[in-house]
């Protein structure tokens, strides 16, 4: 088994650390003051700054958790590896200092079991986002159950690694990084725990944010949808309104009332000619566009029911049943400008 670390070794990475946090800190510092003046020498030190601080920094954790763990189990912390052929064996130990930091083979490692509760921490954030996603995006019920879908297949990495971290806590399976037994695998470090979390932080990061975005263009697009269906069952009805030949005073004053239309239209409800001016409708707009209209429109109780009026010669066509949330973004994106307002609307 190799020493990993010694003293000159976490002295250098200590002191690149520093040197790293504060070119970081001055990079963050021009940013206000602009002491540099050059933009691009200030870009330069933000990420060289950066990138030397937390690399050196997560070998120098390494190394000094390192080091502590060799003095914790008896050995003698060396100035330079080399010395000792770079081998743990040939170091020095306390055998009773060993034999006691060994303890009950039946004990609990605490390193992994605080990895074992950060990773769970992290799932749990994930479950908790993709309830808020779901709660935002729930009457998408077409995309949105793939989507959750979709992100709970990944969060499941983030349970396989606190079972796998937690299963780690066994001293009869794993050991620490000083014990010399070869029998049993190494156990993970905190340090390299906290690089995992930090990768698969910007990873998680990454498709959540793109699966917010692609439910958002997927919804944006459905709207528009909506909004050319409603605007050609607006025309039909315009087009065959004009084209009318004898058509009674009472068929304009039911429609200039306004007439509520649905899949189900109960023809014992309205005047025999209005309802003759409905099949004309549909005969000119198609009945399987109009039936596909009130599939795809996302309403908050049954199939959507759609209010036609007519004022000054012209119709005016409104959905009665939106989704809060559907309605809400229509007027936030600008859509509602193109909405007819009618003026019985609760």
């Amino acid at each position: 088994m190799k020493i990993l670390y010694d003293l000159k070794k976490a002295r250098t990475l200590t002191i690149w650390m520093s040197i790293g946090g504060i070119l970081f800190a001055l990079a963050i510092a021009d940013e206000y003051f602009h002491v540099a003046g050059s933009k691009l020498f200030s870009l330069i030190t933000l990420f060289l700054g950066g990138a030397i601080f937390f690399v050196c920094g997560y070998f120098s954790l390494s190394a000094n958790l390192y080091i502590g763990m060799l003095k914790r189990y008896g050995f003698e912390v060396p100035d330079d590896l080399k010395k000792y052929d770079g081998k743990l064996a040939n170091l020095k130990r306390d055998e009773e200092t060993y034999k006691k930091a060994l303890g009950d083979q039946l004990r609990k490692s605490k390193t992994s079991t605080a990895n074992c509760v950060l990773f769970a921490i992290c799932y749990i954030g994930c479950i908790i986002c993709n309830v808020m996603f779901y709660r935002k995006w729930s009457f998408m019920s077409g995309s949105v159950i793939m989507m959750i879908l979709f992100m709970g297949l990944l969060d499941l990495i983030w349970l396989v690694m606190a079972i796998v971290y937690f299963l780690q806590r066994s001293r009869k399976t794993y050991r620490d990084l000083v014990e010399i037994d070869e029998t049993r695998k190494p156990r993970t470090t905190l340090p390299r725990a906290i690089m995992n979390v930090c990768i698969l932080l910007a990873l998680t990061f990454v498709v959540k944010y793109t699966v917010f975005n692609l439910e958002d263009h997927i919804f944006r697009t459905c709207m528009r949808k909506d909004q050319v269906l409603m605007c050609d069952l607006q025309n039909a009805i315009q087009t065959v309104y004009e084209e009318r030949i004898g058509m009674s005073m009472e068929v304009d004053n039911a429609l200039s009332e306004g007439v509520e239309i649905n899949e189900s239209w109960d023809m014992n409800t309205v005047d025999e000619d209005v309802a003759a001016f409905w099949d004309q409708v549909l005969l000119t707009f198609n009945m399987h566009e109009f039936r596909e209209l009130l599939d795809s429109v996302n309403v908050a109780d049954g199939s959507a029911r759609i209010f036609v009026v007519l004022k000054y010669d012209t119709f005016e066509v409104e959905l009665l049943n939106p989704v809060s949330a559907v309605d809400m973004e229509i007027k936030s994106t600008g859509l509602d400008e193109e909405r007819p307002k009618i003026e019985n609307e609760e």
